[in-house]
């Protein structure tokens, strides 16, 4: 029984981690390609300080999306996927 209440904690725990992340990296993305990976000082400290993240979360974000073009891949996919989502949400209301 106590197996079962720690792998339900750690998977609460891990899915919160993900979200964290998933955040972290689909605002860094846009400054990654806006600077095509080279992304200057000011825009670390700014995206440090609008993202409310420890000091040094966006430069190593920025270094994560430099090597990593799979994860890079997946930001799009999702960004994509909620875009459709929403605007099926929105049709389904009505909205415009």
């Amino acid at each position: 029984m106590n197996r079962i209440k720690n792998k339900k904690r750690a998977d609460e725990q891990r899915s919160s981690l993900d979200l964290i992340l998933t955040m972290i990296f689909t605002k860094a993305l846009p400054v990654w390609e806006r600077c095509n990976g080279a992304v200057p000082e000011y825009e670390l400290r700014r995206l440090d300080e609008e993202g409310d993240w420890a000091r040094g979360v966006a430069a190593a974000a920025m270094n994560r999306l430099s090597r990593d073009k799979e994860l890079r891949e997946q930001l799009h996919n999702l960004c994509q996927d909620e875009a459709v989502e929403f605007e099926t949400k929105k049709r389904s209301k009505g909205l415009k």
